[in-house]
């Protein structure tokens, strides 16, 4: 029976609500559609700034891409500033301060300790995407809380502040895109540099997927290179789920 895949009827998913130094905060989470006798992996899906988690939910659908996973999709709160110095039109978003006083690296936090025990679910296979803003904050968590992960997708993303140091190696699933006009793929570029850095990626890959190139190293990477503007590569998903999947955690 070990393996053994248990399909279930689709379920819309569950707020939950955790109070956050007195401030409620929000987040959906999808429990998984299919079921087995390993404890569920589990993904953070981070909007980017302006969007929310309903919007993030009705447009990513991660839950089906990942049906045994517990996909979690955070609210972000009002921001006016990506970093000092980086102003933003106030809208939803994340705190990208690397520090422990950060409200939404508290939220993190909450969220994941009543994830892991109320859906049992494995904590060393613990993965965040972000979009945009979204993918900044993975940066800030890669920064602070590597080791709680087993994998990262920023996605159309830079490394916004110059405390953002990616000091772990960690399997990860960058995604650029040529032509992004909010965040320049100059930027994008530099924070995969980054991550080939502390990776200690191989100078050359190997296609990976429709417009991937993966690198091995210390951890494996992957660099899917599209020319849409501002969005998402949603045709990557099959290739970064199976990225996800292969991620072997320590």
């Amino acid at each position: 029976m070990f393996g053994l895949i248990a399909v279930l009827a689709h379920v819309e998913p569950t707020v939950i609500d955790p109070k956050i130094d007195g401030v409620a905060r929000e987040a959906l989470v999808a429990a998984p559609s299919a079921k087995t006798a390993e404890p569920p992996p589990v993904v953070f899906m981070f909007h980017g700034h302006g969007g929310s988690a309903r919007r993030c939910v009705s447009r990513f659908h991660v839950e089906k891409q990942w049906p045994e996973a517990v996909v979690v999709y955070p609210d972000g709160l009002p921001i006016d500033q990506l970093a000092p110095g980086l102003p933003v039109t106030r809208g939803q978003g994340w705190a990208l301060a690397c520090t422990e006083a950060n409200r939404d690296v508290k939220f993190y936090d909450a969220l994941r300790r009543r994830i892991l025990r109320d859906y049992h679910a494995d904590p060393k296979r613990v993965y965040a995407i972000g979009f945009s803003n979204g993918g900044m904050f993975v940066y800030t968590l890669w920064t602070l809380r590597a080791k709680e992960f087993a994998g990262f997708c920023p996605s159309g993303a830079a490394l916004a502040s110059p405390d953002m140091k990616l000091t772990v190696p960690l399997p990860c699933f960058a995604t650029l895109s040529r032509n992004d006009p909010n965040v320049p793929s100059t930027y994008q570029q530099q924070g995969f540099d980054a991550i080939r850095a502390v990776d200690h990626s191989n100078i050359e890959g190997a296609p990976y997927g429709e417009h991937g190139t993966a690198f091995g190293g210390a951890r494996p990477v992957v660099l899917w290179t599209y020319d849409g503007g501002h969005e998402f590569p949603f045709e990557a998903f099959p290739s970064l789920i199976k990225f996800f999947k292969s991620a072997k955690p320590d």
